[in-house]
């Protein structure tokens, strides 16, 4: 079946079935109800189920009394003098130790391991080692520092003009908590156009998708813009849910100057294609568990009303104000943040169905932060928190656009010795 997004079924709820991603093989309600790892079973494209138990788990990170990482420490000093001997230099080489120290500063107040912090770093050294990549030879330093960007201000993050708020979403939670994952597949592809998923499944990427689009073609500003290593991501990810399928992601170029980009689904079964327009928090969710061989359902949130059933048990279901407020507390308390929420526009956030990303909640106030790939300036952080009702109506309300303000009309008055003009 084809993919299914909330904002396709117009004001009907979505009905999420025995469930086949792009016509994969891989059938949701079979792959887990399970919050943790525990014994998940997934379907691959040939049908035959395998376990995933076996699959490495990120270790938890152990804190002493005063806040510091009881693993190893970070290799950031090694990791300078190796991509020094490969040619960064000078002004580069200080932008890298920048970030390098805003990256240490990140893990140190998010308690991230330090093989995440070393296996990020592993990953950006690697990219610059190859000596053939699928991305121009110029641009490979440019896509290193990025990836550097995303792990140390995963904030900047962002989907440009595209289609891809829940991508961007899921790539903004990857970098908060598993960056040598994200940095893994930004560089398998830049390196070799392919990634081996958390399943042994290699996911290849088209090679019109390394063409830079009109967002990664300049480098990005954090705001809203997606710079290279984004779109890399982004594509990527969206190539991992079509895995097994007959569909592929492409964006084409049209107009005199070729500065008009569409996202299409191609089905190269049939030769036809459609418009792309984002996936459901169940693509998300699937798209996490291929690539890190773990999925969080308290980290997917959406209303009863837009996901009416949920076979799968991965979705994080609310249906009132309160049921909502739960769900919130319970990620604070569990240091589980961030997560996932479909909302149907408002508040700033955007005009129609959208992914955002939750990066905390203050109990007390009742305020929810919100991170939002569009632009940092609908970014609701600090003192511009969202109240969690308003969340709540946004998550299930359809949008409506106020009306356009017409200008009064010219009043025709006199002046003071009664003449006009």
């Amino acid at each position: 079946m084809k993919p299914l997004h909330p904002e396709n079924q117009s004001n009907q709820p979505l009905e999420i079935r025995s469930y086949e991603t792009a016509g994969s093989a891989l059938l949701a309600d079979s792959y887990g109800s399970s919050t943790e790892r525990a014994a998940i079973t997934a379907f691959l494209p040939d049908r035959a189920s395998r376990s995933i138990e076996h699959l490495p788990q990120f270790p938890r990170v152990e804190i002493d009394s005063n806040g510091t990482n009881e693993s190893e420490s970070y290799g950031t000093a090694n990791f300078l003098n190796r991509i020094e001997s490969l040619g960064i230099k000078d002004a580069k080489l200080d932008r890298f130790a920048d970030l390098a120290s805003a990256f240490e500063m990140r893990a140190d107040s998010s308690a991230l391991p330090s093989s995440e912090v070393n296996g990020t770093y592993d990953n950006i050294t690697r990219l610059l080692e190859a000596s053939q990549t699928k991305i121009p030879s110029l641009d490979k330093a440019r896509v290193a520092e990025e990836i550097l960007i995303n792990a140390a201000h995963p904030e900047t993050i962002g989907q440009g003009m595209r289609q891809t708020c829940g991508v961007a979403s899921l790539e903004n939670r990857l970098y908060r908590n598993n960056p040598s994952e994200a940095a893994a597949l930004v560089a398998d592809m830049a390196i070799s156009g392919s990634h081996i998923d958390a399943l042994g499944v290699e996911i290849k990427m088209s090679p019109r998708l390394f063409t830079t689009d009109q967002d990664s073609r300049y480098l990005g500003d954090g705001d809203g813009n997606r710079n290279y290593a984004n779109q890399i991501f982004q594509s990527a990810a969206i190539e991992t849910w079509l895995n097994g399928s007959t569909y592929r992601y492409q964006i084409e170029r049209s107009g005199e100057a070729g500065n008009v980009e569409t996202e299409y689904l191609i089905n190269d079964a049939t030769g036809e294609k459609e418009a792309f327009s984002g996936m459901t928090l169940l693509d998300m969710s699937y798209i996490e568990f291929r690539l890190t061989g773990k999925t969080d359902r308290k980290t997917y949130l959406g209303h009863n009303e837009i996901y009416r059933t949920d076979p799968t048990g991965l979705i994080n279901r609310f249906d009132s104000v309160e049921s909502l407020q739960n769900k919130l507390e319970e990620l604070h308390s569990s240091n589980s943040f961030p997560a996932s929420i479909f909302v149907r526009g408002g508040e700033g956030l955007s005009t129609g169905p959208h992914f955002v990303t939750i990066v905390n909640y203050d109990p007390g106030s009742k305020k929810v932060e919100i991170d939002n790939s569009t632009s940092s300036f609908t970014d609701r952080l600090g003192e511009k928190a969202l109240n969690l009702e308003d969340l709540y109506r946004i998550s299930h309300e359809k949008y409506e656009r106020p009306p356009l303000r017409q200008a009064p009309p010219e009043e025709n008055t006199a002046n003071d010795d009664g003449s006009y003009g």
